[in-house]
């Protein structure tokens, strides 16, 4: 908020041009979908879509964080 950026993981990476796998893009709640398909149906395959789309987010947001640690950096100085 201090930086008056998007409050989304979605939205900020797309401010800050950081990209992900086409197919975690198109599809809205895909996370909620994904662990759904496990749960109720026993989907490995759907675990392991889950699993990589949680990894892409910590990713991202670690590029997020570097990026934000800089325009602090600056903003301060």
């Amino acid at each position: 908020k201090q930086l008056n950026l998007g409050a989304s993981l979605k939205l900020l990476e797309g401010q800050f041009e950081i990209e992900r796998p086409e197919w975690q893009i198109k599809r809205r709640h895909i996370a909620v979908r994904l662990w759904k398909l496990y749960a109720e149906k026993g989907l490995t395959k759907a675990l392991e879509s889950l699993l990589s789309y949680n990894a892409q987010d910590a990713a991202n947001l670690f590029i997020l964080a570097e990026k934000f640690a800089k325009i602090a950096g600056k903003a301060a100085a």
